[in-house]
């Protein structure tokens, strides 16, 4: 009888499985840049990691909107908030160069109203200030691309509801921007 060797039988197994590089692993962390539009641009610097089969993510983000006045004229808003999210990852190619995430976060921050003072002096707000204490939770959901080793394109959409804004309690944005694992 003929003795196999392991380490022959192992190239030959090699040799006819395609072998995959994962993209992203448990422990890995990360760095994004983002830009958002929610009815006015906004900007977002954030860290995470990833997990076993999902992530976490925590940063900054400065969010600018309009809001309708009973005028007819729009209060320009911007929100100054700092969160984290965590996102559970839904469906993703074997290499994962390619994932869909799905999650929400908690979020706390100041409101700022008519920050480039453009409304006229005649429009009086019927706001107790300039700004409140914002706070409030969002669910999100994240595409992931990769287009090399490490750097991927990031898309995405959250839907924050905010419990202390007297603008609006719910809002929409849409995200594009760059992660790049460490």
């Amino acid at each position: 009888m003929m003795k196999l060797n392991f380490t022959a039988v192992l190239f030959l197994l090699l040799l006819v499985s395609p072998l995959y590089a994962q993209r992203t692993m448990k422990g890995q962390p990360f760095l994004q840049a983002a830009a958002h539009w929610g009815g006015a641009p906004g900007v977002s610097v954030s860290g995470g990691q990833y997990l076993e089969r999902s992530l976490w993510e925590a940063g900054v983000k400065a969010q600018g909107f309009r809001a309708p006045l009973s005028t007819g004229d729009d209060l320009e808003c911007l929100d100054i908030t700092a969160g984290g999210t965590w996102q559970w990852r839904l469906v993703s190619t074997r290499s994962r160069a390619l994932c869909l995430y799905a999650g929400g976060g908690l979020f706390a921050g100041y409101e700022c109203y008519d920050p480039r003072k453009v409304l006229p002096p005649t429009i009086e707000l019927r706001m107790p200030s300039k700004g409140v204490f914002l706070y409030g939770l969002s669910a999100a959901v994240t595409v992931e691309v990769f287009f090399c080793r490490s750097v991927a394109l990031v898309l995405g959409a959250d839907i924050p509801v905010n419990f202390s804004s007297r603008a609006s309690r719910i809002r929409w944005n849409t995200t594009a921007g760059i992660r790049i694992d460490l």
